[in-house]
C-alpha cells in the first residue's frame, strides 16, 4: 500500500513546515508514508520534499492547488492521500487505522479541510473535476464525491480540533512553566488517540503537542 501525506502550503509558512518536518514527518517516513509539501506558483525551492504545483498560492485558489495535488497524487499510483494544512499535528500510525474512500472530522456534509484522506479512486474524481468557483475547498471537494456517491466516514473522534465546539479540552494545553512548556494530561490523552489535531490558530503548539 502506498500512502502520501500531501501538506498544503507555500514559501511564507516555512517556518510551519519546518516545525513539521522536526516533528511527526519522520515519524510518517518510518511507517512508510510518503511526505510532500505541495506549493502554488511563487517562489522555487529545490528542497525534494517540496512539489511546486502549476497554480496560484492565493487562498481563494486553495481548490485548484488541492485539485492538483490529488491529480498528482493519483498519477503516481497512490492508494490513499492525506490532505493537511502546515498547521497540523499528525500521528501516522493511528492514520493508518482510518482507511476508506472519504475519510475525516465531518459535519455529515463534508469533512473539514485541515485533515481528510482519499482512496486513490476518489482522489480521481476530485482530479477530473471542474472547478465551479466555490473558494471554500473541503465544501467543494465535499459536493464533487457527493456526486458521485462517495460520503464522508466520520472519524470526528480521531480528527480533533482544538476549539470549543469541535472537541477542545483546554485553554492552556500547552503553557509556559518554570520548566519550559508543561502539558495537559487530558490533551496528552486526546493527542495519543488521534490521527490529526489541528491546534487552531495556534502553528506554534504543533511542536509543544507533540512533545506532550
Amino acid at each position: 500500500m502506498r500512502f502520501l501525506i500531501g501538506v498544503t502550503t507555500c514559501h511564507k509558512f516555512i517556518e510551519r513546515a519546518n516545525a513539521q518536518r522536526c516533528t511527526w514527518v519522520p515519524d510518517a517516513e518510518a511507517a512508510g508514508i510518503d511526505v510532500k509539501f505541495f506549493w502554488g506558483d511563487g517562489a522555487f525551492s529545490g528542497s525534494p520534499d517540496i512539489v511546486q504545483l502549476p497554480v496560484s498560492d492565493e487562498y481563494r485558489f486553495l481548490p485548484l492547488k488541492v485539485q492538483a495535488m490529488f491529480a498528482w497524487a493519483a498519477e503516481r499510483d497512490y492508494d490513499f492521500i492525506l490532505k493537511t494544512d502546515d498547521d497540523t499535528l499528525v500521528r501516522p500510525h493511528n492514520l493508518l487505522k482510518e482507511l476508506g474512500d472519504y475519510v475525516g472530522h465531518s459535519n455529515g456534509l463534508y469533512c473539514s479541510g485541515f485533515g481528510y484522506t482519499l482512496s486513490h479512486r476518489a482522489a480521481e474524481f476530485v482530479a477530473r473535476a471542474t472547478w465551479d468557483g466555490d473558494p471554500i475547498e473541503d465544501r467543494w471537494v465535499g459536493g464533487v464525491l457527493a456526486a458521485q456517491g462517495i460520503l464522508p466516514q466520520d472519524s470526528t473522534n480521531r480528527r480533533i480540533i482544538f476549539r470549543p465546539q469541535c472537541g477542545y479540552r483546554c485553554r492552556a494545553h500547552c503553557r509556559p512553566s518554570a520548566t519550559g512548556w508543561e502539558g495537559c494530561q487530558d490533551c496528552a490523552i486526546v493527542k495519543q488517540n488521534a490521527s490529526v489535531v489541528c491546534p487552531y490558530d495556534a502553528p506554534e503548539y504543533v511542536e509543544q503537542l507533540y512533545k506532550i
